[in-house]
Order: C-alpha cells, then sequence, then structure tokens
C-alpha cells in the first residue's frame, strides 16, 4: 500500500464523483458536495478537505473552493506567500502557524512551537501575552508594527479552528488507499465492505447497488460456495451463510466444516453430512434464500415435504429400494420474491430488476439510495403497494411503495399525475419514476415527479 503514489487518476475521479461510500472519513453528504466542488484532484487536497471540513474552518471552504478553482489568490504578506500557497493564501494548519512565525516573525522552530501550542489552547489571556511578544519580535526582524498586527490578527483568527496538519496527513493516506482500492479492485473493496456490515440491512442494500453499478453480480448464499464472509469468484460476489436469518456464524461454521473440500453432491448428501445440527428454521433459511437450489429442488417441494423427506432419511435404509420423490411444482415468481426477503432482508436471485439491468445502464438511470435532495432523479422500480387517498378537495392521490432491488420507500403521487395512471398503478407494475425528495414541517418526502410504464 505504502508504494501507491498518490497520483493516481481513478481515485481522484472516484472522488470528484462523490463515489465514497465506505472511503474513510469522506462519505457523509456534506463533505462529498466539497470534493466535487474543488474538484479535488492532488492529495493536498484531500488533506485541506479533511482539515477545513469541522466546525469552525467550514466558513473558508467556500473561498477556498474558489482559489483552488481559479479565483484570484491574495497573501498577507509577501514574505509567507511560499508558506500559504499550497493552500491558496488561507491558513489551514497549525504547522503553518509555526513556519509564519519563524519566517516573518524570526521565531526560532522552538519558540514558534510554543506559540502554535498557545494557539492550539484558545486561552486569551495566553494569546494577548502571545500578541504583545510577537508584534514586538517582528518588528525588531525588520516588520512594520501594522504588518505584525494585521498577521498576529490571522493568526489569532485561526486560534477558533487550527487543526494539525500531520494529523490530516495521516486520515488523508487511509482515505486515499481507500479511494485507491475502491476504484481499482470495486468487488474485493465492496465484498470486505458487505462482510463488515452483516446485519445492516441500510449498509447492505447501499454497497449491493454500489457492486452493481461496478459491473459485480451478487448472488445468493450457495451451500457450495458460501462462507462465513462475502466471497468474490471473478465477477460474482457470493453472499455468506451468515445473512441468512436463522443462521449463526456457529452453524455456517458447521455446515462448512461438514462440506470439508467434498461439495455436496445432493440432497440426501447434503442432509446426512448436516444431520444432528441443523434444526427447521435452519432448513427454512437455506430454502428459502435459495442456498439449495443448486441441487434441482425447487423451494416449494422442500417446504412442502422436508419434515417426510427428513423421516425418509432416518428410515429408508429399512427400505426395499426406497427413493424418496420430491414434488414437481413451484412457487411463483412473486412468492419466491417474497420469501428470499423474509430471510434474506431483500430480493437477489428474484430480483425483479434483474432483467432490466442493460436499460439502467444504457438510460443511465439512479437509484433509491441515491435520491437525497431536491434533483429529480429517474429510477427504474417495482411498485409493491399502493394507497390511494382522497384530498380535502376531493382529488385522489396515492401512496405507493416503491422497490429498486435493493431498497424499498414509499412515495406521493399527487392527483394531476396520479389521474393519468390510475387505471395502471397495480403491484408488480414496473416502471421509471422521476423522484425528489420534499421538506415540510420537519418532514422528508420522496415525491413522484413522473412516471413511465414499461412494458
Amino acid at each position: 500500500m505504502y508504494q501507491l503514489g498518490f497520483d493516481d487518476p481513478k481515485a481522484y475521479q472516484l472522488l470528484r464523483e462523490g463515489r465514497t461510500d465506505g472511503v474513510f472519513q469522506l462519505e457523509s453528504r456534506g463533505i462529498r458536495r466539497v470534493l466535487q466542488e474543488l474538484n479535488v484532484s492532488t492529495f493536498e487536497d484531500i488533506v485541506a478537505t479533511l482539515a477545513l471540513y469541522r466546525p469552525g474552518p467550514m466558513e473558508f471552504i467556500p473561498d477556498y473552493v474558489k482559489r483552488k478553482n481559479g479565483a484570484a489568490v491574495s497573501y498577507p504578506h509577501s514574505s509567507i506567500e511560499e508558506i500559504l500557497s499550497p493552500t491558496y493564501g488561507i491558513i489551514v494548519y497549525q504547522e503553518q502557524i509555526m513556519r509564519i512565525a519563524n519566517v516573518f516573525a524570526g521565531y526560532s522552530l522552538a519558540q514558534a512551537d510554543l506559540l502554535r501550542r498557545a494557539v492550539s489552547k484558545k486561552d486569551k489571556q495566553l494569546m494577548q501575552i502571545e500578541r504583545t511578544s510577537f508584534i514586538q519580535r517582528s518588528v525588531e526582524f525588520g516588520q512594520t508594527k501594522v504588518d505584525a498586527e494585521a498577521i498576529f490578527d490571522l493568526i489569532d483568527r485561526f486560534a477558533n479552528y487550527g487543526f494539525n496538519r500531520s494529523h490530516s496527513v495521516a486520515y488523508s493516506m487511509i482515505a486515499y488507499q481507500c479511494a485507491y482500492l475502491k476504484a481499482h479492485y470495486p468487488k474485493h473493496f465492496l465484498s470486505v465492505l458487505l462482510s463488515h456490515h452483516v446485519g445492516s440491512a441500510e449498509h447492505t442494500r447501499l454497497y449491493i447497488d454500489e457492486l452493481r453499478r461496478a459491473g459485480g453480480r451478487i448472488l445468493a448464499p450457495s451451500i457450495n460456495r458460501s462462507s462465513i464472509e462475502y466471497v468474490v469468484q471473478g465477477d460474482d460476489v457470493i453472499m455468506p451463510f451468515v445473512v441468512i436469518k436463522g443462521i449463526s456464524s456457529t452453524i455456517a461454521t458447521k455446515i462448512i466444516e461438514a462440506r470439508g473440500d467434498e461439495p455436496f453432491a445432493s440432497p440426501d448428501d447434503f442432509a446426512n453430512r448436516v444431520k444432528g445440527f441443523l434444526n427447521k428454521t435452519h432448513w427454512q433459511g437455506l430454502i428459502d434464500s435459495g442456498a439449495l437450489d443448486e441441487f434441482g429442488v425447487s423451494s416449494y417441494a422442500w417446504n412442502t415435504q422436508l419434515e417426510d423427506y427428513l423421516k425418509y432419511l432416518d428410515y429408508g435404509t429399512l427400505m426395499d429400494d426406497a427413493q424418496f420423490r420430491f414434488v414437481l411444482e413451484t412457487y411463483s415468481s412473486s412468492e419466491l420474491t417474497d420469501r428470499e426477503k423474509a430471510v434474506l432482508g431483500l430480493a437477489i436471485a428474484h430480483d425483479p430488476i434483474m432483467p432490466y439491468q442493460s436499460l439502467i445502464k444504457e438510460r443511465g438511470l439512479s437509484s433509491l439510495s441515491m435520491i437525497r435532495s431536491a434533483t429529480t432523479q429517474l429510477v427504474l422500480v417495482r411498485v409493491v403497494e399502493v394507497k390511494p387517498i382522497t384530498t380535502k378537495t376531493q382529488k385522489s392521490m396515492a401512496f405507493v411503495k416503491i422497490e429498486d432491488g435493493t431498497m424499498n420507500v414509499e412515495a406521493v403521487i399527487f392527483p394531476e399525475l396520479y389521474a393519468t395512471y390510475q387505471p395502471r398503478i397495480k403491484p408488480g407494475m414496473m416502471c421509471i419514476v422521476g423522484l425528489k425528495t420534499q421538506t415540510s414541517a420537519q418532514k422528508q418526502s420522496i415525491i413522484v415527479e413522473s412516471l413511465e410504464e414499461l412494458s
């Protein structure tokens, strides 16, 4: 990691685009906006962003952004231009205070460090003593009293927000390394994040959405491929056993140990090797998650015949040429989706959005997890539920629950748009909707601005 350098174009492109979920210190909505406005392109930009994005120095961010993007840069005094040129004439770090004291007022570095400590303590009485000393030393060093007072006023103002540059550099190194890894190895990076956030539906949906946008496929748990953590195999990322409702890490470990180096060859082989530690809840989770699909037996057959099948395994050896026959019936597509969601929290193998991935890419559509502002964004969704209501003026509108494969939300369709689509808006409908957020009375709502029905 320490041989990467700090000049990778893909890493900075990722930062400029605000794709920083999982990137150390750079995940918040506000700091993403700063990275985008700053048009971040160097390691120094990251260092300055982390130092400025805190209470106090935030007020300087607009000026910093303007100067970084070409606005005129002014300096308090020509002698300290070299010190402040990396930060466009703005004091950002405590270490700059030390260098200003050294270059402008003739402080030794040890004396300058004492000034830095006084500044960092924000002690008004101590700062008044330092002010007198700084002005006197500056004049003795050949500066004018007016310039000395102006420079110390800047230092005094800096005392309200100063940050240690060495800390910001250390944070920025980790942030850059995360950005590099995410830019070059998105599937591996996101799989680790997913493993770290097992149990968090919000993070799981967010990272799966990013994974798909990076060209990866998320696959439901597999009895012969899953592990304790998310596993990357080529373009596939396979969900672990522990994401299945009812499957603890202890049970997952026992399944993996029973599998060993020999994949489970058949339903009989699997059932016999896990006998004794899987209860009905464990079986149910494995069945409905799709983990047993590779045996060629439908989840409907498993669920309706499980007890009879396990009895057969216990007593079949007493019967001549006994062979169990699974029925061929299957659940409907929507039932499979609902069962998968019940044990995984979201649909993976039976995700209704998956057949539309090429359209999503072609149209550059967004996702529900990205609907965070008043700017309208287009998302391909499936209607889950429709709740019509009548307004005080006797007009019809509706609250609709919609999903896009990673999460579901409730959105509002106001009367004018609802009147156009009212007869056709039903559960199961696939459509592209224009969505934006609207805040009123401290409540944030998602509004449907447009609707395009898909066949």
